[in-house]
C-alpha cells in the first residue's frame, strides 16, 4: 500500500553506467572522510509512518498466482533488488553465468509488469566467477557483488559503467574470507554506515562498519568483532527493516523465515527471535527474500515443480480493513480480524505522554460513521496505533459502509520525533458494516381454541 513518507527516495541508474570507481574518485573520497565521520557519528533514521504492519511476520499472506513471475529461461540460482520505489527489478545470474539483468516494472513492485530493458555479464568483463549476492546504495549511485568462492569478497562498482577490459580497472574489493569461508549474502543498513555478511559456513551474521556511506574503498571497512549466531541449519539469505529493528534470515533447509527483533538500529549486539514463517505451501527449494521499501510485500525467489526460477510475493499488511456493528444493532462497532493499524519506522515513536496505552493526539480523521469516537490503541513499544472506536453510530440501521478512511497525522503532536503533516495518500480503505442479522417480528394467531406466537420476518 502506498504511505506519505517524511524522505525522498531517487531513481535507479541503468545498469550500463556502472564502472569501477577511478583513482581520482578515490582521493575525493578521501577529501571528504572528515565530513562523513561528523554524519556517521549521528546515527538517526528518519521517521515514517506506514499504514498497516510492515516487516512482520505475524500477518502475512500469499499473494496469489498473479503476482507471481517466472524465469522460464534462467535455470540457475539468482539473487534479486529493486530500486527504491519498486519499478525497476535487478536480477544477479550467480554462479556460472554471471550476468546482471534490468527490467522495468510499469506497476511498481508488481512482477507481471515486467519487461528486459539492459543487461551486464560480470564474469567476463570483470572476472566474477562466482557471485552471490547484489545489493545497490541507498541512491543507487553504486552496486555491490558478492563473490563466493576463492575470493569470498564484496565488489565496487560505481554508476558509470564503461564497456572496457576489466584490466583498465582497479577492483574496489573488501574480503571477508576471516570471517567466514562460505558468505551467502550482502545487506547495508539505510544509511550505508553498516554492512552486513551472512555467513554459510559458521552459521552467523557479521556486522561491518563504514566510515564513508556504502564505500568499500581502502580503510573504510572495519570488522567491529560484533556477530549474530544463528540456530538455524542452512541460511541462504538476509534482510532488515527499514528502520534497522527488524533482521530477517531464510533458512533453505527448512523452507522457513525467521524473524528476530534487534534493541538498537542496525545492531546485532542484542538480538532476539520473534517468530517464523514456513514458505512449504508455495515454494520447495527457497533460495532469497527481498522486501518492498516500505516493508508491506515480500519476494521470495526460488523453484517449484517445473519452474526452476520463481518469484513469489507475500502481502505483510491487509489490503483492506472492516469493522462490523455489534451482534445487537446497537450501532457500537467490533473489531474484525483486520483492524486498522498503522506503524511508525525510524528513530521515533507515538506519544503517550499519559502511559495509558493510547495515543495522546495528532491524527484528524474524515468521513467515519457518525456518533463513533475514535481511539488509537499502542503496542509493541508504542511503535503501532490500531483503530478502536467508542459510542454509538447515529445511522446505525442504515448501514454505515464506506470504501475509504482520510485523514491524517501531526508528526509534531503524534510522535515524539517528527514534522510536518502525513496524509492518507491514497485514502485508506476501510469498512464500516451494519450487522446483516434478520429482523423478526412476532406473529400471534389462534388454532383449536388456543393463542400461539411464533417469530417471523
Amino acid at each position: 500500500m502506498d504511505t506519505d513518507y517524511l524522505t525522498l527516495h531517487k531513481y535507479s541508474p541503468s545498469l550500463p553506467n556502472l564502472k569501477f570507481p577511478s583513482k581520482y574518485q578515490r582521493g575525493f573520497f578521501l577529501i571528504l572522510i572528515l565530513k562523513s565521520i561528523q554524519v556517521t557519528s549521528q546515527v538517526y533514521y528518519e521517521p515514517k509512518i506506514v499504514c498497516g504492519t510492515p516487516y512482520r511476520l505475524s500477518n502475512i499472506k500469499y499473494a496469489g498466482k498473479d503476482k507471481e513471475k517466472r524465469f522460464p529461461k534462467l535455470r540457475g540460482d539468482i539473487d534479486i533488488s529493486f530500486n527504491k520505489n519498486g519499478k525497476k527489478l535487478f536480477v544477479l545470474e550467480k554462479k556460472q553465468k554471471g550476468r546482471v539483468l534490468e527490467f522495468l516494472l510499469s506497476v511498481p513492485y508488481n512482477l507481471n509488469t515486467t519487461y528486459s530493458v539492459a543487461s551486464i555479464n560480470i564474469k567476463d568483463k570483470h572476472k566474477e566467477k562466482n557471485p552471490q549476492s547484489i545489493a545497490f546504495s541507498s541512491d543507487q549511485k553504486r552496486m555491490f557483488i558478492l563473490s563466493g568462492g576463492t575470493r569470498d569478497a564484496v565488489v565496487q562498482y560505481d554508476r558509470k559503467f564503461v564497456a572496457r577490459s576489466a584490466k583498465k580497472h582497479k577492483h574496489q574489493r573488501f574480503f571477508v574470507k576471516r570471517q567466514d569461508r562460505d558468505p551467502k549474502d550482502l545487506a547495508f543498513s539505510s544509511n550505508g554506515i553498516k554492512m552486513y555478511i551472512l555467513g554459510g559456513k559458521k552459521n552467523k551474521v557479521f556486522e561491518y562498519d563504514l566510515k564513508i556511506p556504502f564505500s568499500i574503498e581502502a580503510g573504510n571497512v572495519s570488522y567491529n568483532e560484533v556477530n549474530f549466531s544463528l540456530n538455524i541449519e542452512k541460511p541462504s539469505s538476509l534482510a532488515f527493516s527499514d528502520d534497522g529493528l527488524r533482521m530477517f534470515v531464510l533458512d533453505a533447509k527448512t523452507t522457513t523465515i525467521n524473524e528476530y527483533k534487534l534493541g538498537s538500529h542496525f545492531s546485532l549486539s542484542s538480538v532476539v527471535p520473534v517468530q517464523s514463517f514456513s514458505l512449504k505451501n508455495e515454494m520447495e527449494n527457497p533460495k532469497e527474500i527481498l522486501f518492498s521499501d516500505e516493508g508491506s510485500a515480500l519476494v521470495v525467489v526460488g523453484q517449484k515443480s517445473k519452474y526452476p526460477c520463481r518469484l513469489v510475493t507475500y502481502n505483510l499488511s491487509p489490503s483492506e480493513f472492516c469493522y462490523t456493528e455489534a451482534s445487537t444493532n446497537s450501532g457500537i462497532l467490533t473489531c474484525d480480524d483486520n483492524p486498522l493499524m498503522f506503524t511508525v519506522l525510524g528513530s521515533s515513536t507515538f506519544v503517550d505522554a499519559n502511559n495509558d496505552g493510547e495515543l495522546d493526539g495528532g491524527v484528524h480523521l474524515d468521513s467515519i460513521p457518525p456518533g463513533l469516537e475514535a481511539h488509537w490503541r499502542l503496542s509493541d513499544f508504542n511503535t503501532t496505533a490500531t483503530l478502536e472506536f467508542s459510542r454509538e453510530a447515529i445511522y446505525h440501521e442504515d448501514t454505515d459502509s464506506m470504501d475509504h478512511l482520510e485523514g491524517s497525522f501531526n508528526a509534531d503532536q503524534a510522535l515524539t520525533v517528527g514534522t510536518g503533516i502525513l496524509s492518507f495518500n491514497p485514502p485508506v480503505k476501510v469498512c464500516f458494516s451494519e450487522n446483516p442479522r434478520r429482523y423478526l417480528h412476532n406473529h400471534i394467531y389462534f388454532k383449536n381454541g388456543k393463542q400461539h406466537q411464533i417469530e417471523v420476518e
